[in-house]
C-alpha cells in the first residue's frame, strides 16, 4: 500500500494527492504531527524530497502507462488486415 504522509494543509502534498487520485492509485493518507517534509511510503521504500518523490511518479506513471496498455479492455482493428481481436 503506497502511503503519502504530508502535513494537513501543505501545498505540495495536496498536490501529490491529487497527481495520485488522477492515476487512481489506491493509497492513504497520513497527516504528520510533527513538522516534517511530505513524503512516500512505497512498501518497504521511503521517498523523501522533491526529486526523488518527482522521479518515483516519472517512473510510476511509465510502469501504469505499460501495465494498462496491456491488460485493457479494449478491442483493435488490425490496420493490414482490417481484422478485429
Amino acid at each position: 500500500m503506497i502511503e503519502l504522509h504530508t502535513q494537513k494543509q501543505d501545498e505540495y502534498g495536496l498536490e501529490l494527492k491529487d497527481k495520485m487520485k488522477s492515476l487512481r492509485l489506491a493509497f492513504k493518507t497520513e497527516e504528520l504531527k510533527d513538522k516534517l517534509p511530505v513524503f512516500i511510503i512505497d512498501g518497504k521504500e521511503k521517498i523523501t524530497g522533491r526529486a526523488d518523490i518527482e522521479q518515483w511518479f516519472r517512473e510510476l506513471e511509465e510502469e501504469l502507462r505499460i501495465q494498462r496498455s496491456i491488460t485493457g479492455d479494449a478491442c483493435y482493428i488490425d490496420p493490414e488486415t482490417g481484422k478485429v481481436c
